[in-house]
């Protein structure tokens, strides 16, 4: 099970590099085709996380290794807007 979780952070974390590449390339793409090439990557990629990210909450949550809830951790991460 362990490889599992492993096997998916590794997919979650090339989805999220996929996704700052392409953002990152789009507005210096030369010409219409490469601008929807990468706008197409964006979509897969995006269309991605959602599937990673069901998968990784369906896994127990003693494996997921955290009982807080996505909004939970980023108030901790990041704080509210507010506090910035």
């Amino acid at each position: 099970m362990e490889s599992n979780l492993r096997q998916l952070r590794h997919d979650l974390r090339g989805r999220a590099n996929t996704l700052l590449l392409c953002t990152s390339a789009l507005p210096h793409a030369s010409d219409r085709d490469e601008k929807l090439e990468y706008l197409d990557e964006i979509l897969i990629a995006s269309d991605n996380l959602v599937e990673l990210l069901d998968r990784l909450e369906t896994m127990p949550e003693h494996y997921a290794g955290s009982t807080q809830t996505s909004d939970e951790m980023h108030l901790h991460n990041h704080g509210t807007p507010g506090e910035r």
